[in-house]
């Protein structure tokens, strides 16, 4: 007889504002945009792991998503780049394909694939920047080639081999050429006409991380602060341009240059590294240029007098590159930055700034002295801002709570991905229990504290700042009370009740008390409530009856401690996962160690069985997901579509 299984697949992701793989960029509203949206309206696109989002920075409001069941099996995206008037996008991805979307449609318009590995870069050729005036874009890769793609004929139009030696960083297409920057360290310029580099130019320390060009300036960063200025100017002799050096000024900060940014006009630029600043700097144009060169050679010209220095010509300053930057402010952000855009049209000067927190954040900044920093709109409330450390999930599927780092506790629709509320918590959260049938939700913390929400309204009922002396691991609910367990790395084990007073007012009394002789990393009570399971630090497992708190059993054999486990439906299976690979599948009659699986190449973070079947989840932090038959020992099948290492995972009615 043959045995059948569930299949899985996958089926949405969410809660994601803004990946780090890649930059967020903000639109440019061109006439379809101002018609649907008005003037007064700001498009972003950001990436969120295998999709494209764009939201309103007015309202903050997700506006489309774009990803189909081919950009999952893609990847990541990892770059960005938006079309002159704001109603496509070009989205590269991990496995080296390229989409492009309607913004306007809010559909997909064409594959590109023509790379091997990841496209790090792409820029459009905004109509008129390529001698024929047609709209192209060119991408780049992780292995140094430049493809030119023509999407109305759906087809590249020429592949540039070994345009670098390493990644290309940033390119641009303008007035018929390709310019591409690279971490080997060098600025190419290639001609489309001819496919070929008519100028090469070197003077990075290291690797080339940012790239743009402003009217007829081009900046680049790398890895000092300085930022290094080179100027466009037609090649007569050969119909073409070249960049002259006007040499480089200097940013604050000392890591890497990974971003530049001129506004739409091409008078003031962003820059920033990877700390949690960003400079902002006006341009002069080349009138105002010249007469701060006057300047600076008036004041040489003194100097040289003051030092009874007269003999000696001050001599002609040549313009160079502080003659048209000045700096105007420095803006510091809460967290690191991951890319920053100038919002257009606006009244005061704007911008957008997409940090690593999984947000993204718009600045009405004033400039001169006394200038105010005031934040016009803060996109956070769709995503967490640090890890999801524990889920979990009502009985009829229709709510999913997440607890994360960033002292957040969300409800989310699982089914359409919408965050529902947000409760703010008293710290660091590490796990969290739905109690008293439903009515409360409680959450432990990584300062021992344990905090209780009514999870209808998500007003605080009461709070235990000391429940532990250290980290609550583990929260468990006995099927037999309301009242339930927590395990922490003060090496207890602790029973409470949840008391209600006479004014209404709800408070924890400790009932029982399980002292051990090491840290308890996780914890879990059998279905018929009979045994207590807990993991120590010296890597056992030990069961104890939950009644007497008498010692069952206690299960030896892992290498490393456990960080999960977990117990059957029917009572009769533990499966523990350990931070030694393997997952080690147990006998509850007498402690027997049926198997032994290799399951994951890295520590294996969260087991689960499936209700009612001996069917489990395996996840790890390699980021693989698996699903396998514990009665045959047997690996059915690999779940893909998790990005990063998995922490926890609640397997529901219908999904997992």
């Amino acid at each position: 007889m043959v045995k059948a299984y569930l299949r899985y697949q996958f089926d949405k992701s969410f809660g994601v504002v803004a990946g780090v793989r890649c930059g967020s960029e903000v639109l440019e509203k061109g006439e379809e945009l101002r018609r649907r949206y008005g003037n007064r309206v700001n498009l972003a696109v950001s990436p969120a792991v295998e999709t494209v989002l764009v939201w309103n920075l007015r309202s903050g409001s997700e506006v489309a998503r774009f990803v189909n069941d081919g950009a999952r099996e893609a990847g990541e995206v990892t770059s960005l780049s938006a079309y002159g008037d704001g109603t496509r996008v070009a989205a590269g991805y991990a496995d080296g394909s390229i989409r492009t979307w309607s913004i306007v449609e809010s559909k997909l318009e064409g594959i590109f694939n023509g790379h091997v590995t990841a496209v790090t870069s792409l820029a459009w050729a905004n109509g008129g920047s390529n001698p024929e005036g047609e709209t192209l874009f060119a991408s780049g890769s992780a292995d140094g080639e430049v493809v030119l793609w023509d999407p109305a004929a759906e087809k590249g139009r020429f592949r540039i081999h070994g345009a670098h030696s390493n990644e290309i960083t940033a390119l641009r297409v303008i007035a018929g050429h390709i310019i591409t920057a690279s971490k080997d360290g060098l600025l190419k310029i290639y001609e489309i006409s001819t496919q070929s580099c008519v100028q090469t130019v070197v003077g990075h320390p290291g690797e080339v991380w940012s790239m743009d060009v402003g009217n007829d300036l081009l900046v680049t960063g790398s890895i000092d602060q300085d930022i290094r200025v080179w100027k466009l100017v037609d090649a007569t002799d050969r119909n073409g341009i070249k960049l002259t050096p006007l040499g480089s000024f200097e940013r604050e900060g000392s890591s890497r240059c990974i971003c530049l940014r001129f506004n739409k006009a091409g008078t003031m630029l962003l820059g920033h590294g990877t700390e949690k600043s960003i400079q902002l700097f006006h341009v002069r144009n080349e009138t105002d240029a010249k007469k701060h060169r006057r300047r600076r050679r008036a004041r040489r010209e003194a100097k040289s007098a003051s030092n009874d220095q007269e003999d000696q010509p001050a001599g002609d300053l040549e313009l160079e590159a502080v003659d048209f930057f000045h700096h105007a402010r420095s803006v510091k952000t809460d967290y690191k930055v991951r890319s920053a855009s100038f919002l257009e049209n606006q009244q005061n000067l704007r911008i957008m700034v997409h940090m690593h927190h999984n947000l993204l954040e718009v600045l009405e900044i004033g400039l001169g002295h006394g200038g105010t920093l005031k934040s016009v709109m803060l996109v956070d409330k769709p995503g967490d801002r640090g890890d999801i450390r524990s889920l979990t999930m009502t009985s009829d599927d229709s709510a999913l709570l997440s607890l994360s780092s960033a002292k957040t506790l969300k409800v989310w629709n699982p089914v359409t991905g919408v965050c529902l509320r947000t409760i703010e918590t008293v710290g660091y959260g590490l796990c969290c229990k739905l109690i008293a049938a439903e009515k409360f939700v409680v959450a432990g913390f990584k300062a021992g504290q344990v905090q209780i929400f009514d999870f209808s309204s998500g007003v605080e009922v009461c709070l235990a700042e000391t429940a532990h002396n250290g980290s609550v691991w583990g929260i468990d609910v006995p099927s037999s009370d309301d009242g339930f367990v927590t395990c922490g790395s003060d090496k207890k084990v602790k029973f409470w009740s949840l008391a209600e007073d006479s004014n209404g007012k709800f408070s924890l009394v400790p009932k029982r008390i399980l002292e051990l002789n090491e840290d308890v990393l996780c914890m879990r009570i059998t279905n018929d409530s009979k045994y207590v399971l807990v993991s120590l630090l010296d890597s056992t497992v030990r069961a104890f009856y939950l009644d007497s708190l008498k010692p069952f059993l206690t299960f030896y054999g892992h290498k490393l401690p456990v960080l999960s486990l977990d117990v059957s439906s029917d009572g009769t299976m533990l499966a523990t996962g350990s931070a030694d690979k393997s997952v080690k599948l147990w006998g509850l009659d007498f402690g027997d160690c049926r198997k032994s699986l290799r399951a994951h190449d890295g520590s294996v973070m969260t087991v689960v069985f499936q209700p009612d079947t001996h069917m489990l989840f395996s996840g790890s932090r390699d980021g693989t997901l698996k699903y396998w038959d514990a009665d045959k020992f047997e690996l059915i099948t690999e779940m893909t579509g998790q990005r990063s290492e998995g922490r926890e995972t609640r397997p529901s009615i219908r999904s997992i």
